[in-house]
């Protein structure tokens, strides 16, 4: 399986503004299936003309799914200070 880019961007909790990004080190299949767990009823794959698969759109990085993403991958995105979604780059 192809690793994908996916990553978490942090942005400024007063003006929206991002600050820094930083790579997961997962598969499409891996991402999909931990947003699952918290967006069951949501198609979060999409395929393209060209037929190549993205994350379709972007997700907030709440306690549990920060919580997920340590247990899954070793991250800890640091939602107190900032801002925190999981996105396609």
């Amino acid at each position: 399986m192809i690793k994908r880019k996916i990553i978490i961007s942090y942005y400024s909790k007063e003006n929206d503004k991002l600050i820094k990004s930083k790579p997961i080190k997962c598969t499409l299949d891996q991402i999909n299936k931990l947003l699952l767990k918290f967006y069951p009823k949501e198609k979060h794959i999409q395929t393209d003309k060209n037929s190549n698969k993205y994350l379709s759109g972007s997700y907030d990085v709440t306690s549990k799914i920060n919580e997920e993403l340590f247990k899954t991958f070793g991250i800890l995105a640091d939602i107190e200070n900032f801002n925190c979604q999981i996105e396609y780059e």
